[in-house]
């Protein structure tokens, strides 16, 4: 306040702003930017006015153009499950006697829960936090869950008339392929950030037919997720084929007589300095026939018979 009763604001290191209180100097103050300075446009009018006066009139506040936005806010939550992100989505048809699926995730991890839910109350919900949220992290609690929906929509069979089915079978399998996917965000996946370690995954341990077919470039993170699901769920029968190809593989084929084989040099082996130069199988040899104890009786190709039989894992198809 100046000795001649004038207000003015602090305008940082710019000169000071007089506050103008009375409506008529007010309205003198616009018609002089306005008339006195060439008709210019509201813009020019508003920015001449703003270095030099606080307040705006009434119907300059009633026209303005620009939007009031809001700043955006950055969570920085310290621990994991501190803060937490629900959602309760609808799913038709129901399947069984589950019509919702419920999603928290972990604000700072990105780590996902979910389950199927009868009825959308509190008790339900109740139960999902003290089962999944509480039990296993100790925290609670408050973002959209979209994603998870149509990555199980788009992974469930569908039924003649299109509609899914079973889809609360899939809710494990789609949690865990999120957690196993690199967030856009992060740069990690949700189980890395969780636990420090990458998931060992079924691929990780077999080369088996778990891989479905669909992966390819550009895809949206719905789609990438139900092939996730997709591959899986497929992880049991994988599995067992696998288990069932290293069984049969491990059994060794048995050979037609007339068929042509190698046989491996076992001198190299009882040797302490094997030779390398020396080869590994030789023949090749033709089959006579197959003993009872599961062994071959082979003969030169001119016919000679092998007076000692070989065991079948010293044999090898010859290729022609």
């Amino acid at each position: 306040m100046t000795t001649d009763q004038r207000m003015f604001q602090r305008n940082a290191d710019k000169i000071p702003r007089l506050v103008i209180l009375n409506p008529e100097t007010r309205q003198r103050v616009l018609e002089e930017a306005h008339d006195r300075l060439g008709h210019k446009g509201e813009q020019a009018v508003y920015d001449v006015l703003r270095l030099r006066h606080v307040a705006s009139c009434h119907e300059c506040q009633h026209r303005k153009m620009m939007r009031m936005m809001k700043p955006p806010t950055i969570s920085t939550p310290v621990t994991i499950f501190e803060k937490v992100y629900i959602d309760v989505m609808v799913m038709q048809p129901p399947s069984g006697k589950y019509e919702y699926i419920v999603c928290a995730r972990d604000d700072l991890t990105g780590v996902l829960e979910a389950s199927p839910l009868s009825k959308n109350n509190s008790h339900q919900l109740a139960k999902f936090f003290w089962e999944k949220i509480y039990c296993q992290y100790g925290a609670i609690v408050e973002h959209s869950h979209l994603i998870l929906r149509e990555a199980i929509v788009k992974a469930c069979p569908k039924q003649r008339n299109g509609k899914i089915k079973n889809w609360h079978k899939y809710i494990d399998i789609a949690v865990f392929a999120d957690r196993v996917t690199t967030s856009s965000v992060t740069g990690y996946t949700p189980y890395y950030l969780l636990h420090g370690v990458e998931p060992l995954l079924p691929m990780d341990l077999i080369e088996a037919t778990f891989m479905v077919e669909g992966f390819q470039s550009g895809i949206s993170t719905e789609e990438l997720l139900a092939l996730r699901i997709r591959q899986l769920s497929r992880h049991p029968d994988d599995l067992n084929h696998a288990a069932e190809m290293l069984k049969q593989a491990r059994i060794q084929s048995q050979y037609k007589p007339g068929e042509l084989v190698l046989v491996q040099n076992s001198r190299l082996e009882m040797t302490v300095n094997r030779f390398k130069t020396d080869p590994r199988y030789l023949g090749p040899y033709e089959v006579v026939r197959r003993t009872y104890g599961g062994a071959y009786k082979l003969r030169e190709l001119d016919g000679t018979v092998i007076s000692r039989s070989v065991a079948a894992f010293r044999l090898l198809p010859y290729v022609t």
